[in-house]
């Protein structure tokens, strides 16, 4: 029982390995809404200017990469990024 479990445990974990794109598992910039067809931001060069904030996946704010309100499930987004979806700056941070 414990080997069938062992057996099944590591099937899914190689399945949903292999769903991750491969920028995020680059450690790469994933921009929210972004379509699949379009180059991954890895392959994008950005502006030395651009601002990377970040934001929570149900967020109504963003923030700076040291900012108490963050955690583990924390996107990066680019200012304008986060601009265009309606997001405010977060007060404890900005």
């Amino acid at each position: 029982m414990k080997k069938t479990a062992v057996v099944l445990m590591t099937a899914l974990v190689l399945l949903l390995c292999g769903c991750v794109s491969e920028t995020a598992a680059q450690g790469g910039v994933v921009v929210r809404g972004a379509s699949p067809t379009e180059p991954p931001l890895s392959a994008i060069r950005l502006p030395d200017n651009e601002t990377i904030v970040y934001v929570m996946p149900s967020g109504k704010k963003y923030h700076t990469a040291g900012c108490s309100v963050l955690n583990d499930s924390a996107i990066p987004v680019t200012l304008e990024q986060a601009k265009l979806e309606g997001l405010e700056p977060c007060k404890r941070c900005h």
